[in-house]
């Protein structure tokens, strides 16, 4: 190894010198960040509405109202769901312009359900007959080895209410009377085969006779809307075989459920016109 001197080498020689303006180093650094002028460009977040008044929450009640509608939810209450709730306490207060007076009009909460417990169970009641009354079933599904577990409503009674709550019930194709076959494919039931069915059913059974035809389809988005969670059932090129068989057999067995009602009639010649009551003409 060479011996080690004081002497300068090349490089110290090269390293240029360095001026400063200021005697520390901290006041070095802000000098050299207030250059940049940063804080001269900065301006406040936002600006302020035309004619704003904040202070209106004023009162120990409107203060929790204020920190619900804007804690309540991750990032508050969008703008749609503040008008809701708007409208909920409007009505709340009795003072919603139009609103029915009936027996618990000056009602208190705590005088309907007592406890929070009682609020949750009153809520979990109100949902579930709501479910019972609208003829939701469940039912487990075995397909090798494996269990699932499918939801579905019956729907003639589906296709009946609808018919029975609906404002512009439509019978036929053509409005009066069955529609002359089409090109057209806005909708499934514009397919030829419904309207030579139509014509057909008509001509055997009168012209009080209709066609009730069914589309069945995956309503995705309310799925996802409802927060639901599920397996999928894929027809992917990588699914196996014994998948594909297996999710066929699902869906066959969960059509079944969903049309028994439909089958059932059919069979027993039921006139569901006479379901209506006489609401439809």
């Amino acid at each position: 190894m060479g011996a080690m001197d004081d002497a300068q080498s090349d490089s110290d020689d090269a390293r240029s010198v360095e001026h400063y303006k200021y005697s520390s180093v901290t006041s070095e650094v802000r000098s050299f960040y207030e250059d940049k002028r940063d804080w001269c460009r900065a301006e406040p977040l936002l600006k302020r509405r035309k004619n704003a008044k904040p202070g209106r929450f004023d009162s120990v009640r409107l203060r929790a109202l204020e920190t619900y509608a804007l804690a309540g939810r991750p990032g508050g209450f969008s703008l749609k769901e503040q008008e809701a709730l708007f409208n909920l306490l409007d009505t709340w207060d009795w003072t919603k312009p139009g609103i029915v007076v009936d027996d618990g009009h000056h009602q208190t909460l705590r005088e309907a359900v007592g406890t929070i417990n009682g609020f949750k169970d009153a809520l979990r009641d109100d949902v579930d007959d709501a479910v019972l009354e609208e003829g939701w079933h469940k039912c487990k599904l075995e397909e090798g080895g494996i269990v699932y577990e499918a939801y579905f409503r019956c729907v003639l009674e589906v296709a009946l209410k609808i018919l029975r709550d609906g404002k512009g019930v439509k019978l036929w194709s053509g409005g009066d009377r069955p529609a002359p076959p089409t090109s057209n494919r806005e909708s499934p039931l514009d397919g030829d085969a419904f309207r030579m069915c139509e014509l057909t059913v008509m001509e055997d059974h009168g012209p009080d006779s209709f066609v009730l035809a069914l589309h069945v389809f995956s309503d995705a988005s309310q799925l996802a809307w409802s927060g639901g969670m599920f397996f999928p059932v894929t027809w992917g090129r990588g699914a196996s075989g014994v998948f594909r068989e297996r999710a066929g057999k699902m869906l066959r067995r969960c059509s079944h459920a969903v049309v028994r009602s439909v089958l059932s009639s059919c069979q027993a010649l039921t006139n569901i016109f006479s379901c209506f009551h006489g609401s439809l003409t």
